[in-house]
């Protein structure tokens, strides 16, 4: 039984024990032990106030230097969309030079899941059994996988597998997030998720596949069908697609782009 807050008496000695908040999810605790030490009752009351103390100052500031499940989705976003801008914008000039369009989607994959083991990994990344299992799951049989191997290899040679410092460092400036080596640690992470899903996601630049275009020739064919007189402004494309209380998505979140140099932002063997 608790004599005191956060006090119990485990044989003849008292303890200190409370549960943390682990990170930002709201129901992930960490329960945490410590001997107090000692027999008496006053003295344990004592030295569990100043530990209740100090674990509230330490809560506090570690929950300053977190980033917000909010601007994880950002930052993500932010690195997404422009990623994806830059690859398209290359594409043509890729189809110019290159004839095997095959060889050109398999190198999409090929840079999008080795920059998915690079978020997971770090910089020491490497195929593993759990990343190829995963790989052949969503349909990458043995040269696929093995490609992926090569990219990671041939990114480590150049130098790509590590964001560069100075867009990390201006991400995290862009969305006020406070500069600590964990947080810097977590933007690169949340970078390269942002490149996987941009290299992973080439519908579009691949299969020309283009929402985009089909919503703005919607609109376009439904003012002219209108009465002149009742015509309305044109609808950004951001109200097609976006409910009141939707989550932020590549279509609808983050469209300013001045901050960061869009090449500089998505690197690869583009």
């Amino acid at each position: 039984m608790a004599i005191a807050q956060h006090v119990f008496k485990r044989g003849s000695v008292y303890w200190w024990r409370r549960r943390l908040r682990n990170g930002t999810d709201p129901r992930a605790f960490l329960l945490i032990e410590v001997s107090l030490r000692t027999k008496s009752v006053e003295q344990a009351k004592f030295s569990a106030a100043r530990l209740t103390l100090i674990s509230e100052r330490l809560f506090r500031e570690l929950r300053a230097m977190m980033i917000k499940p909010d601007d994880v989705k950002r930052i993500l976003i932010e690195v997404a969309k422009t990623c994806t801008t830059v690859l398209d914008s290359h594409s043509a000039l890729e189809l110019a030079h290159e004839d095997d369009f095959e060889k050109l989607r398999m190198r999409d994959v090929a840079e999008g899941w080795a920059a998915r083991v690079l978020s997971s990994q770090g910089q020491h990344a490497t195929v593993g059994h759990s990343e190829t299992q995963h790989m052949r799951a969503a349909g990458l049989d043995d040269a696929a996988i093995k490609s992926v191997s090569d990219m990671l290899d041939t990114y480590r040679l150049l130098g790509l597998d590590v964001a560069p410092r100075p867009v990390i460092e201006a991400l995290m400036q862009k969305f006020e997030i406070p500069e600590s080596q964990r947080n810097f640690d977590q933007v690169q992470q949340i970078y390269f998720r942002g490149m996987a899903a941009a290299h992973l996601n080439n519908a579009q630049r691949r299969v020309g596949i283009r929402q985009d275009d089909d919503a703005l020739l919607q609109t376009a064919l439904l003012a002219d069908s209108l009465p002149d007189g009742s015509k309305t402004q044109p609808i950004r494309k951001g109200l097609l697609d976006a409910g009141d209380n939707d989550e932020p998505d590549l279509d609808d979140a983050i469209d300013d782009e001045d901050d960061l140099e869009a090449d500089g932002l998505c690197h690869g063997l583009h």
